[in-house]
């Protein structure tokens, strides 16, 4: 996790194999850090991450563990970017269960356009 608050942006790399309970550890270690600087724009870089063992009921249980025990914060704002095709449709598929969500939540393929649309809010 890196902070830039002259941004106003906490930023997450993530690498590898995707692994449910490693995203579920990054947004709970996210909160807090929310919290402190009251950043509430969030970059997912996940260009390197290979979602070729991620089923529906991993992308389930990550979105149900953000809308059971997120902490009372404002709206925010979370882009993530993807470079394949996969990863950019799981990414979809979070997003879609993450509707009722006080989190607005875009896909990108390019970091250029995340960043962007970031601080457009």
């Amino acid at each position: 996790m890196e902070t830039d608050e002259g941004r106003g942006i906490i930023s997450f790399t993530l690498e590898g194999e995707w692994d449910s309970t490693d995203v579920i550890e990054a947004i709970e270690a996210l909160w807090p850090e929310q919290i402190r600087t009251g950043i509430l724009r969030v970059l997912w870089d996940l260009r390197d991450v290979d979602a070729s063992q991620v089923d529906t009921g991993d992308v389930r249980a990550v979105a149900t563990h953000h809308l059971t025990t997120r902490p009372e914060l404002p709206e925010s704002r979370a882009a993530v970017v993807t470079a394949g095709d996969l990863e950019f449709g799981m990414a979809r598929m979070t997003e879609a269960f993450l509707t009722d969500s006080p989190v607005d939540m875009q896909i990108f393929r390019d970091i250029e356009g995340a960043y962007q649309w970031l601080e457009e809010a």
